[in-house]
């Protein structure tokens, strides 16, 4: 009988401690994740792309070579607004280029969202292993601008491009809502688009959204 006592009080005992050791274990848990800075992914932005990136009104970002040239890519903004891209379709080399005017688009089924250029030149190169998969880090045309301290006033760096890109995504939940009654259906926890938002809509919110956001207004005018 004792042994019978003894035992069932060992396991009392055991049960408790296990008891305790998990609520330690998990509030200790809870202390980390609350003490965790969590990056929001606007925040994210401007660090997917190269050091130094300048960023361009119509969603395309730039870096200067050292012999003058530019190179130009497309952020992370745009990226995430159309979502996964089957082809990208770039300028033939020696292709003369204007400031504002098209210049590289990509191909997303029947759809194609089409970039301005941010400076007027020459096209000098193209990525030879630029991937659809690899936006936004990839560069994809590099190019020997004219007049480029007069394009460079229309670009922002650093906190600058940081802080208009929160600005942007903020534009871009207002768009949705006002575009399309069936948006809510594509916007993440928390009210924040989801990638790829745009491809579950349709063809006049997708050229809507070229418009107000990579900067047709003046080509299509």
């Amino acid at each position: 009988m004792t042994l019978l006592l003894f035992g069932a009080t060992l396991i009392v005992f055991v049960s408790i401690d296990y008891f305790i050791r998990q609520r330690v274990a998990e509030n200790a848990a809870q202390r980390v994740l609350l003490s965790t800075p969590v990056q929001s992914r606007h925040a994210a932005d401007y660090h997917e792309m190269p050091a130094g990136a300048l960023l361009h009104p119509g969603h395309t970002w730039l870096t200067i070579r050292e012999n003058g040239h530019v190179r130009i890519g497309i952020d992370a903004f745009a990226a995430d607004a159309i979502g996964k891209v089957e082809a990208v379709q770039l300028p033939g080399v020696a292709t003369p280029v204007t400031a504002e005017a098209p210049l590289l688009s990509l191909k997303q089924g029947r759809r194609e969202a089409r970039f301005v250029s941010p400076v007027d030149g020459e096209v000098v190169a193209t990525n030879p292993q630029a991937s659809p998969q690899q936006l936004p880090g990839d560069w994809l045309v590099e190019i020997n601008p004219s007049g480029l301290g007069e394009s460079l006033k229309r670009l922002r760096i650093a906190e600058t491009a940081k802080q208009w890109l929160r600005e942007e995504r903020d534009r871009l939940k207002d768009f949705l809502g006002a575009a399309n009654g069936k948006v809510a259906m594509t916007l993440a926890d928390g009210g924040e688009p989801t990638r790829g938002v745009l491809a579950q809509l349709d063809d006049r919110v997708w050229e809507s959204f070229q418009r107000e956001f990579l900067r047709h207004e003046a080509v299509d005018a």
